[in-house]
């Protein structure tokens, strides 16, 4: 991938932010005694993208992605506007040392109308120092917010390894056959849960609590294994960190709030929990309770990623990853970071390949690929079924001259089990796949030639089919009874 090349993931959008930002940054910067700064020492990078679009039933234009699978095939198939503004730079060097700030701000809004407010959200804001330790000059200390050695798929926009939010850590020690770094980084989620089984049955009195997921990160990377072919080892071991004061709590299992009970608790909302474990006509328990030790069980992501550069007058990537509990608690979305939410306490473990690569096939064409699989267990107690997601895309680009190009994306994706009918009660009565298969043709104008120019301006059709066990849940409301349908519209999108 290029250095210059930013793609981030959603968060809210104004400039006002960035200025008063900036104007911090700038007095931060402001020359001090032993300080030797210029306007030269600070960058200002970013990523955006921006368009207009209309569905073919009606309407906005409506994205198109495969249930159970939280990315997509995003050429012709985005309906955001999306910015991210860094500015960060060297802030003090002496003999020794050097010190770095870094901040980044981001915005996302749904591009409907001319005022579109949104609050900015702080991606980044991290401090640097390098040549700070005597005994590893070569290496950095670290700390703050930040996106931290991510690794991503830009046809898809996955974060296969996707470690970002704050954190602290050491990176870059030359160990002679690898460079070696560690990371402390935390990941908070926001739930909602009942402290009596009574009112997770009737779904009252609901409270809120937070737990952080601490996560560390130790990498190997540049380990050379063939000419031109390095590799990267990554390990990410993650773990709750729930206060003492929390003991247990319950979930209504199904979220329906009207049941047809065996054992009726007969216990108001505000007392004590249910002595017998209440139970629907089926004989499925309504709750799940959740201890201490569940909140904080632990589990890990193992991954190796293998770059190939001068590959085919590109470069190739091929990425082996294995989750266990925690770790692979963001399902087919994993990419490190611990548990998304309480539903991850029901994945057991996952398995994942990938292919990818940029590619050029003669002198006017660049092609990138994704070829990949990935398996998804569930623990036995749930009644989720265990998953596949088979997914294979293909985006060439031609270059008509240094401006002007097309480009021709197709995509598919195929998860078993993904699709979950259930009954009144919200019991999972049969288990479905999904199956999405889209082409966009795009005429576009870049800054130059190149599968990585950018700005640039395209014009797009987009054209997907879905299998009928996904009607309803593709397409939004325009396809809704639909297993068809195209898009078409306008974007522009750069990075600097």
């Amino acid at each position: 991938m290029m250095n210059n090349k930013h793609r981030f993931q959603k968060s809210p959008g104004p400039l006002k932010a960035l200025y008063n930002l900036t104007g911090g940054l700038c007095l931060a910067a402001m020359p001090l005694e032993g300080m030797a700064l210029s306007v030269e020492d600070f960058n200002f990078n970013g990523y955006g993208r921006s368009g207009i679009g209309n569905s073919s039933e009606g309407g906005k234009q409506e994205t198109f992605t495969a249930v159970g699978v939280p990315y997509k095939y995003r050429l012709g198939n985005e309906n955001d506007t999306f910015v991210e503004l860094g500015l960060g730079g060297k802030v003090f060097e002496d003999d020794t040392s050097k010190f770095y700030l870094q901040s980044l701000v981001a915005y996302s809004i749904a591009q409907e109308t001319d005022w579109e407010a949104s609050e900015p959200a702080l991606r980044e804001l991290n401090v640097r120092g390098e040549g700070v330790l005597p005994f590893a000059p070569e290496a950095s200390l670290w700390v703050g917010k930040r996106y931290y050695k991510r690794h991503d798929i830009h046809m898809t926009d996955f974060y296969y390894l996707g470690m970002q939010g704050p954190g602290a850590g050491a990176e870059n020690f030359d160990l002679g056959f690898a460079k070696f770094s560690a990371a402390w980084m935390r990941n908070t989620q926001t739930y909602e849960y009942y402290r009596t089984k009574k009112c997770a049955i009737d779904m009252k009195n609901a409270k809120e609590a937070s737990i952080a997921f601490d996560v560390l990160d130790f990498r190997l990377e540049d380990i050379e294994l063939n000419q031109n072919g390095k590799l990267t080892a990554a390990l990410q071991y993650s773990t709750g960190n729930v206060s003492d004061g929390l003991g247990e709590v319950f979930l209504n299992q199904y979220g329906v709030k009207t049941v047809t009970a065996s054992d009726v608790c007969n216990e108001s909302c505000e007392e004590n929990i249910c002595k017998k474990e209440t139970k629907d006509s089926t004989g499925r328990a309504i709750t799940k309770t959740y201890s201490k030790s569940d909140l904080e069980k632990s589990g890990f992501m193992l991954s190796f990623i293998h770059n190939q550069s001068e590959f085919l007058g590109g470069s190739n990537q091929l990425i082996l990853q294995y989750a266990k509990d925690s770790g692979s608690a963001w399902g087919f979305g994993t990419n490190g970071l611990g548990y998304a939410n309480l539903d991850a306490l029901e994945t057991n473990k996952l398995y994942r390949f990938i292919d990818t690569g940029v590619i050029k096939l003669g002198n006017s064409i660049e092609m990138q690929y994704v070829a990949g699989f990935s398996k998804l267990y569930f623990k036995k107690q749930t009644e989720k079924k265990d998953q596949d997601w088979i997914t294979f895309g293909i985006r060439p680009v031609f270059f008509w001259d240094n401006t002007m190009s097309t480009a021709l994306e197709l995509g598919y994706d195929k998860v078993k089990k993904s699709v979950v009918h259930k009954d009144d009660n919200g019991k999972p009565t049969d288990f479905k796949n999904s199956n999405l298969t889209k082409i966009t043709l795009a005429q576009q104008w870049s800054a130059g030639t190149g599968y990585w120019a950018r700005p640039q301006i395209r014009v797009f059709g987009t054209y997907a089919k879905w299998n009928k066990d996904s009607k309803g849940k593709i397409g939004g409301t325009p396809f809704a009874d639909k297993t068809k349908g195209w898009t078409y519209g306008a974007q522009g999108e750069i990075w600097w």
